[in-house]
């Protein structure tokens, strides 16, 4: 069973003076959609009000075309899945993934047939008979979201259910995430700060920040053309400059940044100051003559990259790179000094914040 959610200017001020929304957000039947932001940004306030723990002060919420606003959160058909699992310390890890369908007077039979379901397409069909302390931190997270999914609800609710887990682990249960959101065509609303989690498990996802969804999109969409400097900041980790277009021509800029002249692709006015980013991968070191002039603050290993820290106008500017050649005379030079390019293509100039 799948469901279509619509948040329609949702908002909640609380008494603190902390304001959530107004939130228009749209997840249609199946999707996976992650709100993503720093702590404070409003993303797990705004999903406890979609589970109807915390009602807004205005707005509507529509299940399927249904305002579900008065309706219980019993009652909504959500499984939701925390940060903490939850898990009853007295029963074991088949008890716990029974309890709701005891709850709701299942037949045995039945019963007994979807825990074992749901313990195979979550591997952990060897666990059943173990107490709640005798599995992993990974197991429980499992166990956890097979009791969410036993009921079979309509729409799946996913609070950091990752971020007390080690790296790999994390990992590895991102793919069993998506795989089973795939495999249950269950709609999913997820909740991360961490953009690497975001982009391995989103079909889509909504940025938030102080309160509001400030961008939303696929993965793709929000890495390669971010629209404001808080997202390409905080989504795809993109350096940021300030410069002044001193001449336009034909989709070509030439624009001032710290006293040195760089060339961009785009459209602006000539005397404006500008906002753009460059992600990391777009900047290009070399010791040539071509680029502006920076100094490389440290090298540090990456999966399938390198990544160099350099320092231009005072300012931190990350780049990656292969170019062995380069990383070694940079090791052998005493002045770390080296030139710095963008690919211009690839700049996206900024919306003003």
């Amino acid at each position: 069973m799948m469901v279509h959610i619509e948040l329609e200017n949702m908002k909640r001020v609380f008494r603190d003076g902390t304001r959530i929304g107004p939130i228009n957000l749209t997840v249609d039947d199946g999707e996976l959609v992650t709100l993503l932001g720093p702590s404070g940004s409003g993303k797990t306030t705004t999903l406890r009000m979609i589970a109807g723990f915390i009602r807004p002060e205005t707005g509507i919420l529509r299940f399927d075309g249904e305002d579900v606003l008065d309706i219980p959160p019993r009652e909504r058909g959500i499984g939701m899945v925390f940060q903490s699992t939850s898990l009853f310390p007295n029963m074991n890890v088949f008890q716990n993934i029974s309890f709701a369908l005891d709850m709701a007077e299942w037949e045995r039979k039945d019963v007994i047939d979807r825990v074992e379901e749901l313990a195979h397409l979550l591997d952990i069909e060897r666990l059943l008979a173990r107490r709640i302390d005798e599995i992993s931190g990974g197991e429980a997270q499992r166990v956890a979201l097979a009791r969410a999914l036993a009921i079979r609800p309509r729409l799946l609710l996913l609070d950091e259910p990752l971020s007390a887990l080690d790296a790999q682990l994390k990992e590895r249960l991102q793919f069993e995430v998506k795989r089973i959101q795939r495999h249950l065509g269950i709609t999913t609303i997820y909740v991360t700060h961490a953009q690497s989690e975001a982009f391995a498990v989103s079909d889509r996802i909504a940025v938030l920040n102080d309160g509001i969804i400030v961008q939303e999109g696929t993965p793709e969409e929000l890495y390669d053309k971010p629209k404001t400097e808080f997202v390409a900041r905080f989504v795809g980790g993109g350096n940021v400059f300030k410069g002044r277009v001193i001449e336009s021509i034909d989709g070509r800029l030439q624009v001032e940044v710290a006293d040195e002249i760089v060339e961009l692709q785009g459209e602006a006015e000539e005397g404006i100051e500008i906002v753009f980013t460059i992600k990391p991968e777009d900047i290009v070191c070399s010791l040539s003559d071509t680029g502006v002039p920076v100094k490389v603050l440290s090298i540090i290993p990456q999966i399938g990259a390198y990544k160099v820290i350099l320092q231009f106008n005072g300012t931190e500017v990350d780049s990656l790179t292969n170019d062995m050649e380069f990383l070694r005379a940079i090791r052998l030079s005493d002045d770390k000094s080296a030139r710095m390019r963008f690919k211009t293509s690839e700049a996206v100039i900024l919306e003003r914040e």
